[in-house]
This record gives structure tokens, sequence and C-alpha cells, in this order.
């Protein structure tokens, strides 16, 4: 088993906090992303510090940093062709857009003997996870709607450069929002359960 490391830590956690003294939730909270389909990982452990070294292990990496929920999104155009003897002849005014996004997001089924206080702070985090990954799934969505406008104000030829540049706006405003947010630690999105 990999030992956990400040390192790996600091990459998957933007902040640290000590423990907090709550009351556990009856139940799991339901988790859902509005515009996403959800993918789980599992995560195995009856205690904080397992769930944790279960998290460091099986989170998803993007490039060498691993984060504990990952929004993974395509968006997609197409509109008609002109008639065939008008070369690069096509009808922005009839476009169509699909969007796909899929979340990969840590679970934790806590057994019957995990302490109260550690299961309280497992729901907590994973609804500002939930949360902070639905922030980016309303930006993606958001921009994703702009395109018919964009191609229809455009033309033939550069329609489908313009609808790049939506695409490249897409990643800018999911970065600043992670930078604003810092990956979501600002908003929540962090374990208590990891002290300093």
């Amino acid at each position: 088993m990999r030992r956990l490391s400040p390192l790996v830590l600091g990459s998957l956690f933007a902040c640290v906090h000590p423990g907090l003294a709550q009351a556990p939730a009856q139940a799991a909270p339901v988790i859902a992303i509005p515009g996403s389909a959800l993918e789980f990982y599992d995560l195995a452990g009856a205690n904080a510090v397992d769930v944790v070294q279960s998290l460091v292990e099986q989170s998803p990496a993007v490039g060498s940093v691993q984060h504990a929920a990952q929004t993974r999104w395509e968006v997609v155009w197409r509109y008609p062709a002109g008639p065939d003897d008008q070369p690069n002849a096509c009808d922005l005014t009839n476009v169509e857009v699909h969007v796909s996004v899929v979340t990969d997001f840590p679970r934790w089924d806590p057994p019957a003997g995990a302490a109260p206080a550690d299961v309280a702070e497992w729901y907590r985090y994973t609804l500002a996870l939930a949360s902070h990954e639905a922030e980016h799934v309303q930006l993606i969505d958001d921009l994703a709607g702009t395109i018919p406008d964009v191609l229809e104000r455009s033309d033939c030829l550069r329609a489908d450069a313009e609808g790049e540049q939506v695409l490249d706006a897409i990643r800018e405003a999911n970065s600043e929002l992670d930078v604003k947010t810092h990956d979501g630690a600002r908003e929540g999105a962090t374990l208590a359960w990891i002290g300093g």
C-alpha cells in the first residue's frame, strides 16, 4: 500500500483544516450534477486515514495532477451543407449542437463501524465537491449554448474556426473557475480529515 505524501495530498486537496465535529447525517446525500452523467469510482476504508489513502490511489489524474472529481466534456456541432453546385455553401441558420458531459466522482460506502463524524464529514465534502463540479457543467452548457448564434453570424468558410473559439472559451472559463475557487477548496470541497 502506498503511503501518503505531502506532495500528493497537496495536489489532491487545496486546503487543509483541522477535523470538524459534526453530527452524522441520517442518510447518504444523493449526488447529482445536472447536465452530467456520473461515473463513480469506489473508495475503500473504515476510517478517515484509509479513505484518504484510497482517494489518493483511485482519483483521476490530469497529467500529473490528481483530482478527487473530474468533469470531462465534448461539444460537437453540425449544420446542413449547401447545394453541390455551390462550393463552401452551408445553412448556418440550422446549427445543431450536442453536448456530452461526464463527471468522475468518488464514492465511499461507510461501513457500519465508521465514526459518525467521519461519515458526516464525507457527506459534507461530497456535496461541496458536487456543487463545484456543477459549476463547471453550467459553464460548459452556457458557452456551448452560444454556438448556434456565433455560427449564424459567421460564414461557411469561418464557421468551424469560430466554433473552435467557443471551445477555447469553455476551456479558459473552466480553468479560471478552478483558479478562482482553488479547485473548489474555497467553496468547501476539502476534507477536514487532512491535518497540516
